[in-house]
C-alpha cells in the first residue's frame, strides 16, 4: 500500500508540473515571449510523458528516454498513436532549436498552433496517468476517410441537433430587431419550431409596460408569419440575460440583429463578442432582411484550430434543412508550416465528413492575403452567400473585446451577409487551469 501511494504521488507532481509548465507557457506567448513559451511547451509534454511511463512503472530520466519509450508505445498494438510519437519528436526539435539559438523562425500564430498541439497530447497522456486508461487516440486522417474516434466526437455534437426548436430573438423594438425577427422566422419554419421575444429593462417598474409593448409585437408576429411566438421581459443589461435566457431556455438557436461594428457597440458595447461566447446556443448575427426564402449557398471557413470540427453540427443540420451548399474557403498561402499542416489536417476531416454525409461542397483557396479573416471576407464579398458560418474564438480576452477579435470584422462585414457564430463546446475542452469545464 506504501508503495502504491508513493507511485500515485510522483504521478500527481509529475502532472502538476505538466500542468505548470502550460499555465507559464500560455503566460509567456501572451506577453511575447515565444522563445521561452517553446520551452514551456516541451516540457509540458514531457512531464504528462513521464507520468504516464510512471503509471506503467517506467522511470523516464532523459529526453532520448522519454523518447524511446514513447516511440516503443506507438508501434503497431501499442498504447498510443505514432501521430503522439511525431508530436513529441517535433516538440523536442523545437525546444533544442530555440534553447541552442539555432535558426527558427518564429511568430505567435505558430507558438500559438504549439501550445494547441500539447494541449491535445498532454490531455491523453495526463488522462492515462490518472486513470490507467487511453480515452482516445490523436491520429492522421487520411483524405477520403473519417476517423473513428473523430467520427463518434461529431455523432455525439449531432446527436441532439434537433432536439429543441426554440428560437430567441433579442427585441429592442428597432429596424433591425424586426430583420432578425424575419430572418428567425425562416429558421423557425423550417425545423417547426417557435419564436421567443426577448427585452432586457433596467428596472422593476419597467416590466408591465414592456410586457404590453412586447405583447403587441408577438401577435403581430403570429398574424403576419403564422408562428408561435412568445415572449420574456428579464431585468437587467444585455451583456449577461441574452446568454443567460438562451442557456435557460435551451434556445436552438439565437438571432440578433446588429449595425456593423458601430451597432455593435450601440447595442451590446464593446462585449458583442462576450455575449455571443458566453452562450451554449450558436448565434445569427444580421444587418439587413432576409434576401431569399432558403439558404442555399454557406461559406465555411477552415483555419488551423483543433475545435474547428464543431462547426459540422450546424452544418449538417443546414444541409438538411436546406440542402445547402458548403464553401469551404482558406487563404491559397498560409507562410507557416505549422498552421499550414494543421489547416490541411483540418480540411481534410472536412471533406472526408461532407463527403460521407452527401454534403455538396467545393474548396475555395482564396488568393492575395495570407489571413483566415480576410480570406473569409474577400471570398464572401465576392460571392455574396447567403451565410456565413465561423467558430468563436475559445477563452476571448479582454484584448479582443476592446480591439476586436477577428470574427468581430466577420460579423461587421460590409455586405451585410447573415453570420452564424458557433461556439467551441467548453464540455469537451480541455484546460490546465480548470480542468474539463
Amino acid at each position: 500500500m506504501e508503495a502504491e501511494n508513493e507511485l500515485t504521488s510522483k504521478v500527481k507532481s509529475r502532472i502538476d508540473l505538466a500542468k505548470e509548465c502550460s499555465i507559464v507557457a500560455d503566460s509567456l506567448i501572451k506577453s511575447s515571449q515565444l522563445i521561452s513559451a517553446v520551452n514551456r511547451i516541451y516540457f509540458s509534454m514531457y512531464y504528462a510523458l513521464v507520468a504516464a511511463a510512471l503509471r506503467d512503472g517506467t522511470v523516464l530520466k532523459s529526453d532520448d528516454e522519454a523518447l524511446l519509450w514513447l516511440k516503443n508505445q506507438a508501434k503497431e498494438g501499442g498504447k498510443f498513436s505514432e501521430r503522439m510519437f511525431e508530436m513529441f519528436q517535433q516538440a523536442h526539435t523545437n525546444r533544442i532549436r530555440v534553447d541552442y539559438e539555432v535558426e527558427l523562425e518564429l511568430n505567435e500564430g505558430d507558438v500559438n498552433v504549439m501550445f494547441d498541439t500539447m494541449q491535445e497530447f498532454a490531455e491523453v497522456l495526463i488522462s492515462y496517468a490518472e486513470t490507467g486508461e487511453v480515452v482516445r487516440q490523436i491520429v492522421d486522417i487520411e483524405d477520403e476517410e473519417v476517423a473513428a474516434d473523430d467520427e463518434f466526437e461529431v455523432e455525439q455534437m449531432i446527436a441532439e441537433e434537433l432536439h429543441n426548436h426554440i428560437v430567441l430573438v433579442p427585441w429592442d423594438f428597432s429596424e433591425v430587431a424586426s430583420y432578425a425577427l424575419q430572418h428567425a422566422v425562416r429558421f423557425a419554419q423550417k425545423v417547426k419550431g417557435r419564436i421567443t421575444l426577448l427585452h432586457i429593462v433596467k428596472k422593476d417598474k419597467e416590466i408591465k409596460p414592456a410586457e404590453d409593448k412586447l405583447a403587441k409585437e408577438a401577435h403581430e408576429a403570429i398574424s403576419t408569419y403564422g408562428i408561435t411566438t412568445d415572449y420574456i421581459v428579464k431585468v437587467g443589461n444585455i451583456f449577461t440575460e441574452i446568454s443567460e435566457v438562451a442557456n435557460e431556455i435551451k434556445a436552438k438557436l439565437v438571432v440578433m440583429g446588429t449595425h456593423g461594428v458601430k451597432g455593435m457597440q450601440k447595442i451590446t458595447g464593446s462585449y458583442a463578442l462576450k455575449v455571443i461566447a458566453d452562450t451554449k446556443s450558436p448565434f445569427i448575427v444580421v444587418q439587413s432582411p432576409p434576401e431569399h426564402d432558403e439558404v442555399r449557398n454557406i461559406v465555411f471557413p477552415v483555419d488551423y484550430r483543433r475545435e474547428i470540427k464543431q462547426k459540422l453540427n450546424q452544418a449538417r443540420m443546414f444541409a438538411r434543412l436546406y440542402d445547402a451548399k458548403f464553401h469551404i474557403c482558406i487563404p491559397k498561402t498560409i507562410n507557416s508550416t505549422l498552421t499550414l499542416q494543421k489547416t490541411t489536417h483540418n480540411l481534410k476531416f472536412v471533406r472526408s465528413f461532407f463527403k460521407a454525409n452527401n454534403i455538396d461542397f467545393e474548396v475555395h483557396y482564396v488568393d492575395g492575403t495570407t489571413d483566415f479573416a480576410d480570406a473569409t471576407l474577400k471570398f464572401s464579398g465576392e460571392t455574396k452567400p447567403d451565410l456565413i458560418m465561423i467558430l468563436v474564438t475559445k477563452d476571448i480576452s479582454i484584448a479582443d473585446f476592446i480591439l476586436g477579435a477577428e470574427e468581430q470584422r466577420i460579423i461587421a462585414n460590409d455586405a451585410k451577409i447573415p453570420v452564424m457564430c458557433v461556439n467551441p463546446l467548453h464540455a469537451k475542452t480541455y484546460t490546465y487551469k480548470t480542468g474539463y469545464a
